[in-house]
């Protein structure tokens, strides 16, 4: 059994690499926002780094809840993997883009912030589970 200070580098890796691909991914829908609602440079500018502002500190707050599930998961007593975290995180930044497109483009689909940041706590959550790698349970030798 390993102690549970060897999981704080890589489950802090894991909640950095998701923090930065889940901001990244909502980079491109908040530029695209800003461009379509701003009727003006100094409006454009407001609503950039406002919606930038905005993408980055859900994109921080899903690296904090990736990097705490994942201790809790590994408890010191499971390998947490820096390789499955940076695809978790991946898949973050990926949905991340998608979820604030698809919201833009298709307003019915925008559920409010409460919802909004539930499902996206819950998709940093799942990346920080999914970086721990939990060994099968060998089956048992009849005596």
């Amino acid at each position: 059994m390993s102690d549970i200070k060897d999981d704080i580098k890589p489950a802090g890796f894991t909640g950095a690499a998701t923090a930065v691909l889940g901001t990244v991914g909502g980079l491109m829908p908040a530029a695209v926002h800003s461009i379509i609602v701003s009727g003006g440079p100094l409006s454009f500018a407001w609503m950039l780094t406002t919606d930038v502002l905005t993408v980055a500190a859900i994109g921080a707050g899903q690296g904090l809840t990736a990097a705490a599930t994942a201790i809790a998961r590994g408890r010191g007593e499971h390998y947490i993997s820096p390789k499955r975290g940076l695809v978790g995180a991946l898949i973050v930044g990926a949905f991340n883009g998608l979820m604030y497109f698809v919201q833009m483009a298709v307003p019915a689909t925008e559920l409010g912030w409460t919802l909004d940041l539930l499902i996206l706590g819950a998709a940093g959550a799942a990346a920080g589970w999914y970086a721990v790698k939990v060994p099968e349970k060998e089956p048992a030798v009849p005596v």
